[in-house]
């Protein structure tokens, strides 16, 4: 709870959140939900978003009763409609990464953005993929809103919090408004979110074909 308030009231308040669900379990944890329900970017793969989703539905209700029966897509979508803002980020592994706006309609279906395939010889560890995902789709998408204009104030750099949750920010606080700051990420377009995606694949690729997530000098 002192996390949650620390993210939505204190100090983090005026900063973007992403917050990674880490482990099907969290998802039964009322405290991840509520961090997951607010993170302008949230975070998971097929198995956590169809577990929250469920979880979702038997304990907060997300306007839908659709049965899931393990399809991610429409797990995706009960998510962002209980969402309070932001995007649902869901990656599936060699298939594809989805995204989905907060507030969506049951009838909507989420961006996937195709993951180029890598020869099986080319891959040699995976440990810190997720991670490298999600470092380089949070720095395109601050590029994106610095270029824009969408960046809060006195927030230049990503950084990423020792726990699940990640801000976007560590730089001190200035004049910007907590409106303000989640206005950013409602900016960004779904081509936004796309190339931010592909640059998160990038990544990940990169780190696969190193051993425990040590990039070469210049990646190409």
């Amino acid at each position: 709870l002192a996390m949650l308030r620390w993210c939505l009231e204190g100090p983090a308040a005026e900063r973007l959140l992403a917050f990674a669900i880490s482990a099907q379990w969290c998802c039964s944890v009322p405290t991840a939900r509520a961090m997951a329900k607010s993170a302008d970017f949230l975070f998971a793969n097929e198995p956590e978003i169809v577990e929250l989703a469920e979880q979702v539905q038997q304990h907060d209700g997300d306007g839908s009763s659709a049965a899931l029966e393990g399809d991610s897509d429409a797990a995706i979508v009960a998510v962002a409609r209980w969402k309070e803002r932001g995007w649902v980020i869901v990656t599936r592994g060699s298939k594809t990464v989805a995204a989905l706006q907060a507030g969506a309609r049951e009838a909507s279906k989420p961006l996937h953005v195709p993951v180029p395939s890598i020869p099986a010889e080319e891959v040699v560890d995976d440990v810190g993929a997720g991670d490298s995902f999600m470092g380089g789709f949070l720095a395109e998408v601050w590029r994106r809103l610095a270029a824009s204009g969408g960046a809060p104030a006195g927030q230049a750099d990503p950084a990423t919090s020792r726990s699940g949750s990640r801000e976007v920010s560590r730089s001190p606080r200035r004049s910007t408004t907590v409106a303000s700051a989640h206005r950013g990420a409602a900016m960004l377009s779904e081509a936004d979110i796309e190339a931010a995606a592909k640059i998160g694949i990038l990544a990940a690729g990169q780190c696969l074909r190193c051993t425990g997530c040590q990039f070469p000098i210049a990646a190409t």
